[in-house]
């Protein structure tokens, strides 16, 4: 079969022509042949049947006059017909009356008792047996056994005509398979060769001729059409795979251009996948970290080889975040702790199936360490301008400590010489009584030192001392604790101490101008910041109040203006207000107020740097808020929130 299905078309076409003819000639041969033969072979019989009816109609006298050799010679003329090999004939009792046998060679059976009537056809003879009648009367009966050489013979003839016939018809054929083959292959044959040629190479503008309509013209046609779509196709193809060639060089053009962007940025750049895996890691987080790019991605951002000074914990809550978030994240670099500022985003894929995390930052380090500075020096820079005033606050209780020292140095004369008269008395009485002498001076100096009164100035005086040691001693303390550095980490403080201490440093700015009222909730709880950055923002806030009002009602007037600080707890915040009644805060530089050295003092009077640090403070050192209401003319309040659950 596969030797078959490997032929040629045009040998297959041929082969099935010439099987088809042959087979359908050999058929026909064979049912004329078979036919013949059942024709002649029934022939035959009948031809065996007259020959009984004749011998029957001899032999019946013979029957009649019981003479077996009148019967014998009869039966002995069938000699004639070369087909009898036997006959025998039996009398009306049945028993063998004469038998006939062709030579003694023949073995045909003749059987002791006639067989029923009629004939039978065998492979190798066919006989007959019919009864003999004579006046309506059966007297006997006679049975005759013919060969079927003659029906081999004709079977014999028939097979070698079938065979000359169909070997002459097979060629005939054959030339006629070859000659109609081609109509049929040569189309086939076309369309394989034009088939291999556009395999081969590709062009698609060949085309088979149309030789006829039929069926394989029209499969002509659709291969032909195919071609042409196929060859439009193509030229789409190739236009569209020019077109994306060139979109992919554009791509890639502008991938490169992004990278060298990205890369050009002084900001870090780190990505990660859903299992925090870093995927993108740019220039500035090399240099940053020293670590490149080919060693970064693929870890886990906790344990890249940066040492984070956060728990893993921490880190993985932080990159599951759902909308921007800001962080500061410190790690440890040649022992040096360093902090970056970073804005985590949440940012989803194309593909809508996975997120990743973007994180972008800078290194603030310097930064931090310039602020502190900034901060540091602000907060001299703000007790310097503090100082003739906190001088001021000082040499007042000084000055009467001084008076009262003077006071009491003037009256230890006289109470040291009553002290030593009085032991004069004391050792005279004890000798028996005080001289006259003793009594006098006792009474000259009783007169003259005023001895009823002088008892209570110097008690007075001792108070008076005492209380302005406390209020220098407050102001100093105060002093103290305001310029006491401020550390990195978050302490809890108590801020409405650190706001009665800075209210205390600052009181020579705003006792000449405003009365300050406080209400501040005994019930807050300590807040974690960091104190010495809160006590520069509430002295910058506390200063700008008391310069506002001043501003409005003038310095050393009869009319003072209003400055209310107030601390409440508001759910998870720590709530300041500072309330002035100033000159407000016009509209039109209302967006201008947090903005660096934008200031609308005189020249000399302030640096716009104030409310720039409270907000960087407030905002991104604690995560709070600061805004302030208010109209122009009638004052202004800043409000300040710090969370009371971020250590």
């Amino acid at each position: 079969m596969s030797l078959l299905r490997d032929l040629p078309i045009s040998q297959k076409l041929t082969l099935i022509m010439m099987t088809a003819s042959g087979l359908s000639l050999l058929l026909a041969c064979l049912s004329f042949s078979g036919f013949d033969v059942i024709v002649f072979r029934h022939s035959v019989a009948g031809h065996l049947k007259s020959l009984a009816s004749i011998t029957g109609a001899n032999v019946a006298g013979a029957l009649t006059y019981h003479d077996p050799g009148s019967a014998s010679l009869v039966l002995q003329s069938l000699r004639a017909e070369p087909n009898i090999i036997a006959a025998r004939i039996y009398d009306a009792q049945g028993k063998a009356f004469a038998s006939y046998r062709r030579s003694a060679s023949v073995a045909a059976a003749l059987p002791d008792t006639p067989p029923m009537p009629g004939y039978l056809l065998k492979a190798d003879r066919i006989t007959n047996s019919s009864p003999i009648d004579f006046d309506d009367e059966a007297i006997g009966t006679v049975y005759l056994v013919s060969d079927t050489q003659e029906i081999q013979a004709r079977m014999r003839r028939y097979i070698i005509f079938s065979l000359i016939f169909t070997a002459v018809s097979s060629l005939a054929g054959f030339a006629l398979a070859l000659l109609l083959g081609r109509f049929i292959s040569r189309p086939i044959l076309d369309l394989v060769r034009t088939t291999k040629t556009v395999s081969k190479e590709g062009n698609y503008s060949l085309r088979v001729d149309v030789r006829a309509h039929d069926e394989l013209g029209v499969l002509v046609i659709a291969f032909n059409e195919m071609l042409a779509e196929i060859q439009r196709r193509d030229l789409e193809l190739t236009c569209q795979v020019a077109e994306r060639m060139r979109a992919e060089e554009a791509m890639r053009a502008a991938n490169s251009e992004s990278e060298l962007f990205i890369n050009s940025v002084p900001s870090i750049l780190i990505g990660t996948d859903t299992e925090s895996h870093i995927t993108r890691w740019n220039a500035a987080a090399s240099r940053l970290f020293t670590m490149s790019e080919k060693v970064a991605c693929g870890r886990r951002l906790v344990n890249c080889g940066v040492k984070w000074l956060h728990s893993e914990a921490q880190i993985d809550s932080w990159l599951r975040v759902d909308a921007p978030e800001q962080r500061t994240l410190l790690f440890d670099q040649d022992g040096e702790t360093h902090s970056l500022d970073v804005t985590i985003n949440r940012v989803e894929f194309s593909n809508e199936r996975s997120a990743g995390v973007l994180l972008t930052g800078v290194d603030t380090t310097e930064q931090r360490r310039l602020e502190s500075q900034l901060r540091q020096a602000q907060k001299l820079e703000a007790i310097g301008q503090l100082a003739a005033g906190i001088a001021h606050e000082i040499n007042t209780p000084i000055q009467f400590i001084g008076d009262n020292t003077k006071f009491l140095e003037g009256c230890y004369a006289d109470v040291g010489q009553m002290i030593n008269l009085c032991l004069r008395i004391r050792k005279e009485s004890a000798a028996g009584a005080p001289t006259f002498g003793t009594i006098a001076e006792l009474n000259q100096l009783t007169e003259s030192s005023d001895f009823s009164h002088l008892g209570s100035d110097i008690a007075n005086a001792i108070t008076d001392n005492l209380e302005g040691v406390r209020r220098v001693a407050k102001i100093v303390q105060a002093m103290k604790e305001f310029s006491h550095p401020s550390t990195v980490d978050k302490r809890a403080v108590d801020i409405n101490r650190a706001i009665e201490t800075t209210i205390t440093v600052a009181r020579n700015e705003w006792k000449y101008v405003a009365e300050m009222r406080t209400d501040l909730d005994s019930t807050l709880p300590f807040v974690p910041c960091q104190a010495g950055e809160f006590n520069q923002v509430i002295l910058n806030l506390l200063i700008n109040a008391a310069h506002a009002i001043a501003e409005k009602v003038g310095t050393g007037g009869v009319h003072k203006g209003t400055i209310t600080v107030t601390t409440k707890r508001d759910g998870e915040w720590a709530e300041i207000r500072i309330q002035d009644t100033g000159k407000g805060i016009p509209d039109e530089i209302r967006t201008r107020v947090f903005e660096p050295f934008f200031t609308t003092k005189a020249l000399g009077k302030g640096t716009g740097q104030g409310l720039a640090l409270a907000h960087t403070v407030i905002v991104t050192n604690h995560g709070g808020k600061i805004w302030f209401d208010g109209k122009d003319g009638k004052g202004t309040t800043f409000f300040v929130r710090l969370p009371l659950n971020r250590v």
